[in-house]
């Protein structure tokens, strides 16, 4: 096909343009900082080796990734904790517990009851008059 008969063929003010003759705003790298001519409009970094530092790298992370990529070391973190009793102040075994339930007795044995041990003897179905009673030979 010559010339006339692509021009025939494409709809009217539609012109073609080679990839050479294409041309965009100079931009500057994201990562180096290094001026450089894209040759298309959604390329961010000067070269090759820029791009896949980039990939690897958490300075051109997303927002939402860093903060993603913080929360996850976070919790990390704080599974990796020991807890340790409110009261007593020795290693838990269950993590769930906030209280040892030796000591939750002997603070309804001597009348020292805290919100927190009251909420602790609510949530598991328990009274301080039956603790009293179960353990009142003790």
């Amino acid at each position: 096909m010559n010339e006339k008969q692509i021009k025939k063929r494409q709809p009217k003010g539609c012109c073609i343009m080679r990839r050479e003759d294409m041309h965009f705003k100079p931009k500057n790298c994201k990562l180096c900082g290094k001026g450089f001519q894209p040759e298309s409009p959604s390329e961010a970094y000067c070269s090759k080796e820029c791009r896949e530092r980039a990939q690897k790298s958490s300075k051109c992370m997303s927002s939402h990734a860093k903060k993603s990529l913080e929360y996850y070391y976070k919790r990390r973190e704080k599974q990796n904790k020991v807890k340790h009793c409110y009261l007593c102040g020795e290693e838990l075994q269950d993590l769930r517990q906030f209280v040892h339930y030796e000591c939750v007795v002997k603070a309804v044995l001597s009348g020292n009851v805290t919100n927190k041990i009251r909420k602790y003897i609510n949530n598991h179905g328990l009274t301080m008059k039956e603790i009293k009673e179960e353990y009142k030979g003790v």
